[in-house]
């Protein structure tokens, strides 16, 4: 598996994909992995040709999705466990 430099949040909210990739960097600093970017896109078309319109907001680790709750915003708490489940299968370090 190749190496992950980046964590993307996909939002159509603009605000809300600011406040998500925010939290997300807070968290990323909070596990010890300051040297993965946070990033966010809130672009409509990357979105739709991605398929993942019905499943916002979602965060992108290597090229896959994932969604909490649809609609729902991320928390600390859900972005946490989320990077947790990666750095324990060792798709983050």
């Amino acid at each position: 598996m190749s190496k992950i430099y980046s964590v993307c949040v996909y939002d159509l909210d603009k605000e809300r994909c600011a406040r998500e990739e925010k939290l997300l960097e807070q968290v990323l600093a909070q596990k010890g992995l300051p040297h993965i970017i946070a990033i966010s896109n809130h672009g409509r078309g990357y979105i739709s040709r991605a398929g993942i319109e019905d499943r916002l907001p979602a965060i992108e680790i290597g090229g896959q999705y994932w969604c909490r709750k649809p609609g729902e915003e991320l928390t600390a708490e859900g972005i946490g466990s989320l990077l947790d489940m990666f750095i324990a299968n060792g798709i983050l370090s």
